[in-house]
Parts: structure tokens; sequence; C-alpha cells
């Protein structure tokens, strides 16, 4: 297995890309698959072989594996609070002043994980993030050391706090991202030098060591005061990370409560099927037009399990990230 895995992280579409992006994808793979059976395993291998030895990850939902999930910016194991009070639940970060956030770190793997490393980093609210040109470390900008974390899923530790300052006119939503590490689970990140970089699109969703939350909470209550005036004119910034021109596609999928009230989301100066073309690297900022429709009460919200208003950018079909406004 281990010679097959070399062979195609020397030949496989990765080449030229930093840091081993795909590596724990594959090496998982091989583990679904049989390979990695300890020592003594009845012949012939019929069930799935051992995690590694330490696999430290951030839980995205898939339980540190690598199943296929198009939204990767959607990790809720990490959020925010106005003040550094080490409690549960996400609090939107305000502007101008320190902000505080905190990880839950799991481990997977078949022994215990010592001497865990978390870092934690921001950016301006967007899609098409490219690591570490975009993103600015939280403070301690070393990171903080997590407790020995158990094996087998067993122990779930808190990390935290980080202290942050959301860039200015980013209104506290910026992106996070949160990388951990440990002896024998090194992140990819942990691989690269002076000078490389990597899409976050190839980055997050084949590292379980990284975790991206690009999640808003706004107002559930659907009046043109209330909600309007938290979303309306708000931006995001779209870069194209692919090494091309291509066509750059904005979807947005409203909850039910606000797509059967007749709501919308448009962005200025974009055509109604919201596209527009980007050069390789380029940039652009996109602004909320949120249209008003019939009003609806926090109540309504809470009767449907589908609360996310979800904008998702693809280039030439591919998925290159999002935004999530709760």
């Amino acid at each position: 297995e281990k010679a097959s895995i070399g062979n195609l992280k020397q030949t496989w579409t990765s080449r030229g890309l930093y840091g081993g992006a795909y590596n724990k994808v594959i090496r998982w793979a091989f583990e679904k698959q049989g390979s990695f059976q300890p020592a003594g395993a009845p012949s012939p291998v019929t069930t799935p072989g051992a995690p590694p030895a330490v696999d430290v990850y951030i839980d995205d939902g898939r339980a540190g594996e690598y199943q296929f999930q198009q939204v990767h910016w959607h990790n809720t194991s990490m959020w925010n609070r106005n003040a550094a009070d080490n409690l549960p639940g996400h609090q939107d970060a305000i502007q101008g002043q320190p902000n505080y956030m905190y990880v839950k770190v799991r481990n997977r793997g078949t022994a215990t994980a010592n001497n865990v490393t978390v870092k934690a980093f921001h950016t301006l609210p967007g899609a098409g993030l490219v690591w570490p040109v975009d993103f600015t470390a939280m403070s301690p900008a070393a990171g903080l050391n997590a407790a020995s974390i158990g094996p087998n899923h067993t122990q779930e530790v808190i990390v935290g706090p980080f202290e942050w300052t959301p860039n200015i006119n980013a209104y506290g939503h910026d992106c996070v991202l949160m990388i951990a590490s440990a002896p024998g689970d090194p992140s990819n990140i942990d691989n690269f030098t002076a000078g490389e970089t990597i899409e976050e699109w190839r980055l997050v969703p084949n590292d379980n060591n990284i975790a991206q939350r690009n999640i808003t909470v706004v107002p559930g209550e659907g009046r043109r005061e209330v909600l309007t005036t938290w979303l309306h004119q708000k931006v995001f910034w779209v870069r194209n990370s692919m090494r091309r021109r291509a066509r750059m596609d904005v979807k947005v999928n409203l909850p039910a409560v606000m797509a059967q009230a007749g709501w919308q989301m448009r962005f200025a100066g974009l055509p109604s099927d919201n596209s527009f073309m980007l050069a390789a690297g380029e940039r652009r900022m996109l602004t909320i037009e949120l249209v008003p429709g019939a009003a609806f009460t926090p109540d309504d919200v809470r009767a449907d399990l589908d609360r996310d208003i979800a904008v998702e950018v693809l280039a030439d079909g591919m998925p290159l990230g999002g935004m999530i406004y709760r």
C-alpha cells in the first residue's frame, strides 16, 4: 500500500501543488478498502483498515474522514465569543474590538495524541481564498497547546481563546480558519516553505486538521427594517484561484421560509444569472442587494430546519467556497 500511495503522489495530477495536498485522502481511501489491517487480521480482508496512530481532526460532520462534501466552509466545531468567557455558542464578531475564537479537537487515531497545537487565522469574507496570502494570524500567533487527546474519538478538547479583531469594513463577517497539528500528524501546511501557496478549496476539505467557518448569524425576523438592515449592502470578495481565466457563478439558496415569502438575494452590478468573468488570481468585491418579500416571524424560522441563506461560488463549475448567513 505504501508503495502505491508513493507512486500516486509522484504521478497524479497533484504534481505542482504544495503541502501534499491529497496525501491524507489517498491514505484514507486505501484504509477504507481494507489496507492497514492490524497484525494477525484474517484473510481475505473484509473490513476497513485502521486509521493512523495519531489523526487529530476538527469535525466538519465527517468525523475526521474524507467522504465528498461540497460545502467545506460550514464547520461549526469552532465559534466566536465577544468576551473571553469560555462559553459555547457562536456570537457574531463585533467590529473594531477584540473577539475570541474557540475550537473543539478530536482524535480518530489508535493512540493518544500528545502535544497538540492549534493555530487560528481570519480573512475578509469571501470565496476563492489562497493560503497563506489571504490570512492573518490570531493571537497568540504561535498557537495554543491542547491537552493530550485520547484515541478512537473518545475525547474532545476545547482550545481557546484566540484573540482577534475583524477586518475593517467586513462587519464582523470574517472567514475563520483553524489548524491543528500533532507529532505524527502534522497538518499539510506544516510541509510548506516560504513562497508556496495553495487554494483554500484544495486545502480545507482534504486535511481534517484544518477547518473553516464562513458563517454569520443574522436576525430571524423577516421585516424590511430588521433582516434587510443586517444583510443589504453587506459585501464579500470573490477571487478566481484557478490557474486560468474562468466564468464565476454565484449560486444562492434561500431557506423555504424566505423563498415562499418572496424574498430575493441579488448582487449589485451582476446580471440576473449572477455570472461574471475573472482572470486567474483576479478578485472582485460583491455587494448584497436583499429584496424584501412578505414578513415572517422568528417562530416561522424555528419551524423550519433549513435556516441557512447559502451563497456558493463556482469557477467553471468548480466549487471554490462561499458564505452562510444563518
